[in-house]
């Protein structure tokens, strides 16, 4: 490969034009280090830089991956201390599996943890020069537009750190997000005084909010990197994308920063009905933008194609990420928040039922059947983060299609005694809101990003559940739901205190103030 073909592979889908240094950056077999903050949980951005490793390796690069769990603590605390080391690690295996995805080859990579370097002496000696010689004027102008509160102390020492990364990494090229530009240009000016070389920047893409409005959670800004295939739909459907408009399209954004970077040379398919003009294709992204701006180009195909598009990128990274060793690194990463004390648990006297008996746990429908000997039930194989699936039996063939159960994230009942049902033993309960006229069911929503066996709980009721619900009178566990109902504002609630995880409420689709049962 000549030198203008590696230049030209190494400038593709970059945020910005790289400096005129890279020409002389590749006049060797450069080490470039891509930089991942883990101060949220992985999304779907990752796969457009993932499509760079792709190019870097293909221009004779060696490359490091470098998750930054220092950093991203010192950012405001979003990673708490005691969990940064598991969620660089989680971090970096998904990375992996989505390069093993793409059919990238994991040679020439190294995958490393800011901690790992970061606490040598070495490295703080410089910290300790670079702190003493460096303003706090200049740091703070450096992270003012990067990070979380560039007020705190910490603040102070990130452009530093981030700086000290290329010494100590001996990177000749430094790929990161287009938000770091301001602490590339501190870096320029800052190495040489401890002794160190400024290498070449290449800033990659960094994805829009999928909403035009402040988002209720900030999970609804972003799809993650193993997201479902219902809360994909869900995202992407709510997602803004105005007609004609290309100058603020989330949408758009994808199909250019996620969607043509991974499918490299197949065409993008924009799906459409005979009646709409059929199927379009595209090679590129610059003719699909322009046929959009011109409105010849329906939000509703392109929100349906890009749906599709990212089912298949995310769907192996998904099923990489249900290994039981991942799941492990995942419940390390984000553990369940912290019992609250039992003084600080609302109290009742003898039996009288609280919410805490229940245990409530996130499910993920893993497969469904219709009952053999009774159509108006589902046999259901349901994850809930145990070490095999639970056979649960729901009567919800008349009010949820078949295809819209597969793969869902349920609410499951998982402390029921197992009951026979019609010749099935079902170990459960999926909940779900309920009116009577017109006759209407839906299943609970998990919170965005939750994921199997978290469990459900009331607010002020943590204490551990029931082993087994004593359920032994036949209105027993009528009794128990009796104070679970919906709001106004679609959340599940008992007795008008909210449920769900530390990722927010459980809640439904459009049933409000219905029966959970």
């Amino acid at each position: 490969m000549s030198l203008d073909d590696r230049v030209h592979l190494m400038s593709r889908n970059l945020a910005l034009s790289p400096p005129t240094s890279l020409n002389a950056a590749l006049t060797q077999s450069p080490h470039v280090v891509w930089s991942v903050t883990v101060t949220r949980r992985p999304d779907c951005c990752i796969l457009s830089h993932v499509a760079k490793l792709r190019d870097f390796l293909a221009a004779g690069c060696r490359v490091t991956v470098l998750a930054s769990d220092i950093l991203s603590h010192l950012d405001g605390c979003q990673v708490p201390w005691e969990v940064t080391a598991h969620v660089a690690n989680y971090y970096l295996e998904l990375i992996k599996a989505a390069m093993v995805a793409s059919d990238i080859p994991l040679q020439n990579v190294q995958f490393i943890k800011g901690s790992s370097f970061q606490e040598s002496e070495e490295y703080v000696l410089d910290l300790y020069k670079m702190s003493a010689l460096v303003t706090c004027k200049e740091s703070s102008k450096a992270v003012s537009s990067v990070l979380k509160d560039p007020n705190l102390l910490s603040a102070l020492l990130y452009p530093d750190m981030m700086s000290l990364d290329e010494k100590h990494l001996r990177t000749d090229i430094y790929y990161c997000s287009i938000k770091y530009a301001p602490v590339f240009e501190f870096a320029e000016k800052s190495l040489p005084l401890v002794g160190g070389k400024p290498c070449t920047p290449l800033m990659g893409v960094e994805l829009p909010s999928l909403l035009n409005r402040p988002a209720l959670a900030p999970e609804e800004e972003y799809i993650e990197l193993t997201e479902q295939d219902a809360q994909i739909k869900k995202k992407i459907k709510s997602s803004f994308c105005e007609e004609g408009n290309i100058d603020f399209n989330p949408v758009l954004a994808l199909v250019k920063n996620v969607i043509f970077p991974c499918l490299e040379k197949d065409k993008f398919v924009v799906l459409r009905t005979d009646e709409n003009g059929g199927n379009l294709e595209f090679n590129s992204f610059g003719p699909l933008e322009k046929i959009f701006s011109q409105k010849k180009l329906h939000p509703a195909d392109l929100k349906i194609s890009v749906l599709e598009c990212l089912k298949k990128l995310i769907q192996p990274i998904r099923k990489a990420a249900e290994s039981p060793a991942m799941k492990k690194l995942h419940n390390l990463a984000y553990p369940p928040p912290p019992k609250k004390a039992k003084g600080a648990q609302k109290t009742t006297g003898g039996d009288e039922f609280v919410p805490s008996k229940f245990d409530m746990r996130v499910g993920k429908v893993v497969e469904v059947s219709t009952h053999p000997d009774a159509e108006s039930l589902y046999v259901e194989k349901i994850d809930i983060g145990e070490a095999e699936s639970r056979t649960i039996v729901s009567g919800l063939v008349k009010y949820v299609p078949i295809e819209e159960m597969r793969d869902r994230l349920v609410v499951v009942l998982a402390n029921l005694k197992p009951a026979n049902m019609r010749g099935v033993k079902s170990a459960g309960m999926v909940l779900c809101a309920s009116v009577g006229e017109p006759a209407a069911v839906e299943p609970l929503q998990p919170p965005i990003g939750s994921q199997p066996g978290d469990r459900i709980m009331v607010e002020g009721y943590e204490d551990q559940p029931d082993p087994v619900l004593n359920t032994k009178k036949s209105d027993a566990l009528a009794k128990m739901l009796a104070g679970f109902r919906t709001d106004s504002s679609l959340r599940a609630t008992w007795n008008k205190v909210v449920m769900g995880t530390s990722n927010g409420p459980a809640t439904v689709a459009t049933l409000k103030d219905a029966a959970i049962k």
